[in-house]
């Protein structure tokens, strides 16, 4: 889908210099990584809502005695 949108000389320079960067798609692959940035930005407290949840449903404590199955390997002597 097309759309139009209005930015700045420096937003379009940076945008441009971006996409050559990083081998992105031009201003388009440059903008669709913005988009990806922005909604990936927004799950740290969707995380954080579901990890209270989990704690405050009980769950956890279910679970809390499973970290002793946890593999740790014997420390090595360096050489």
């Amino acid at each position: 889908m097309k759309i139009t949108i209005d930015l700045s000389k420096e937003d379009i320079a940076f945008l441009d210099d971006y996409g050559r960067r990083h081998d992105v798609d031009g201003r388009s692959g440059a903008a669709r990584r913005a988009v990806e940035l922005l909604r990936s930005s927004e799950l740290g407290p969707a995380y954080e809502r579901a990890w209270d949840d989990w704690h405050k449903s009980g769950e956890s404590a279910v679970w809390s005695g499973t970290d002793k199955d946890a593999y740790v390997p014997e420390p090595r002597e360096v050489e």
